[in-house]
C-alpha cells in the first residue's frame, strides 16, 4: 500500500519484523492512505511490554514503515474466525472489516492502546 506521503509499504515485511519479536505472535499492519501505520497485535504480553517491543522493532525500520499506533486483537487470526487461511496467511480484507471501526477511531484520536 501507499501511505498518505506516497511511500510504498509492504505490510508483510513489517508484519514479519513484528512477529520476529518473541512477544508478538501475530501482526496485521494497515496504513493505506494514512500518515502512519497501525498494527493489530496478537500477544499475551502487557501493554508496557508491547510498547517496548514495538519501539525495538521500529528501530530497525525506516521512518515510513514504523508503527505509529497499535491495537490488541480480540483473538488470534485463524481459519476458524475467517481472519487467516488454511496455511496461516492473513485474510487482510476480513481483518480490516472486523477491526475497521477501531482502526478509524484510532486515526481520529478517539482511542489509543499506544502512541509511539
Amino acid at each position: 500500500y501507499s501511505t498518505a506521503f506516497g511511500r510504498n509499504v509492504a505490510p508483510e515485511w513489517v508484519e514479519g519484523e513484528l512477529t520476529a519479536h518473541p512477544l508478538i505472535a501475530q501482526a496485521a499492519v494497515f496504513g493505506e492512505g494514512q500518515p502512519g501505520n497501525v498494527a493489530l497485535l496478537v500477544s499475551g504480553a502487557a501493554q508496557s511490554e508491547l510498547d517496548q517491543a514495538i519501539r525495538t522493532v521500529n528501530e530497525r525500520l525506516p521512518d515510513y514503515a514504523r508503527i505509529q499506533h497499535w491495537l490488541r486483537a480480540d483473538a488470534a487470526f485463524s481459519l476458524a474466525n475467517g481472519l487467516a487461511g488454511a496455511g496461516g496467511k492473513l485474510q487482510r480484507a476480513a481483518i480490516r472489516e472486523c477491526y475497521q471501526a477501531r482502526i478509524q477511531a484510532l486515526y481520529a484520536g478517539e482511542v489509543c492502546d499506544a502512541v509511539l
